[in-house]
């Protein structure tokens, strides 16, 4: 945990240490804005390089307040700290790119990004998919909080719930990250960024379908369960723990409720464990 908070800080005041010190040598003038042709449109004041080494200090800040607000809600342990802070080096380490990629621009005053070994729209497409991966992959070891991962009405329902919304998001994030990198590597200029955006859109829009939108069924059902308490909560066997049906179906309101919670979540994530809906 030390070492982690250390990069973390190190790459956080990383970028402002590295335009200090190239400030000085650039010119007074550099390229400050590119069209969607990869041509300079606006030059202006060197000191403008500082605004991303600002906008770097913020996004710790903000990550670092989210890991220790992550660690109060785990109670005991590190685990989702841990988790928030190894996001961060992610995120942290893409401006370091970026900030290093501005100063290159800068110091050889080049005003035709196609110029360039690596066009901008590809190196921020691959980053980007770098960091979805890497957030894919820790997502399902985050426990319950408010902060860290996928995060719903029906995910917070309880643990199981929980890693199996986490897991599903993951493997969404992998995906999407992986169709990044892909993009990044075959695709140039204006139209990485455009497919880079819908990708993200796509991804979006399919785990708010399958996760954050419950059916009127279900939230109808849920209603019923806390009107009735002998609310039928599904059919088939069901493995969550009881001996039968009929010892759901004998159950609290309560109990009804988190059955059939589980159960919307086998139907969007399709675990056996939890029996046929």
């Amino acid at each position: 945990m030390k070492t982690k908070k250390r990069l973390f800080y190190a790459l956080m005041i990383l970028p402002l240490v590295c335009v200090l010190c190239f400030l000085p040598f650039l010119p007074e003038q550099i390229p400050a804005h590119f069209n969607a042709d990869n041509q300079v449109d606006r030059w202006g004041s060197k000191l403008e390089l500082l605004i991303l080494p600002a906008c770097t200090a913020v996004v710790g800040i903000i990550a670092l307040s989210m890991a220790r607000l992550a660690a109060r809600q785990e109670g005991s342990g590190k685990n989702n700290e841990s988790i928030c802070l190894l996001t961060g080096i992610l995120l942290l380490l893409m401006f370091n790119c970026m900030t290093v990629y501005l100063l290159v621009i800068a110091y050889k005053q080049i005003d035709n990004l196609s110029s360039l070994a690596v066009d901008t729209n590809q190196l921020c497409a691959i980053l980007l998919g770098l960091v979805l991966i890497v957030t894919g992959n820790i997502m399902p070891k985050a426990r319950m909080n408010s902060v860290f991962g996928l995060r719903t009405t029906w995910s917070s329902k309880n643990e199981t719930t929980w890693k199996k919304s986490q897991r599903f998001g993951g493997i969404s994030l992998i995906i999407a990250g992986a169709a990044d990198i892909l993009l990044g590597i075959f695709v140039k200029g204006i139209s990485c960024s455009l497919w880079m955006l819908g990708i993200l859109q796509v991804n979006r829009i399919h785990l708010e379908c399958r996760i954050l939108k419950p059916s009127h069924r279900i939230e109808s059902r849920l209603d019923a369960a806390d009107r009735y308490p002998r609310h039928k909560a599904g059919q088939g066997y069901i493995r969550l723990g009881f001996r039968s049906c009929s010892e759901i179906l004998s159950g609290s309101a309560s109990q009804h409720r988190q059955v059939i919670g589980l159960l919307y979540i086998r139907r969007v994530i399709g675990s056996r464990s939890l029996g046929r809906f």
